[in-house]
């Protein structure tokens, strides 16, 4: 249900449609791009119990170096 009402994901979800990185021509900036994770990570961890742990458990090992750095 919050994903259903969630107006500004609706809209980040609208410009990643257009980007490179789903079905678009447009460049993605970074700072979209941070936006947007960081929205979606708000949204996970709302509705998903222990997310950051679950997702740290699922990181490829590489990862976890750089993002413990």
């Amino acid at each position: 249900k919050a994903f259903h009402d969630d107006a500004m994901l609706r809209g980040l979800l609208d410009k990643r449609s257009g980007s490179i990185l789903a079905h678009g021509y447009t460049p993605a900036d970074p700072a979209f791009a941070e936006d947007f994770l960081r929205h979606v990570k708000d949204l996970f961890r709302d509705e998903i119990p222990d997310f950051d742990a679950l997702s740290e458990r699922l990181q490829f090992p590489w990862v976890l170096e750089r993002l413990n750095k």
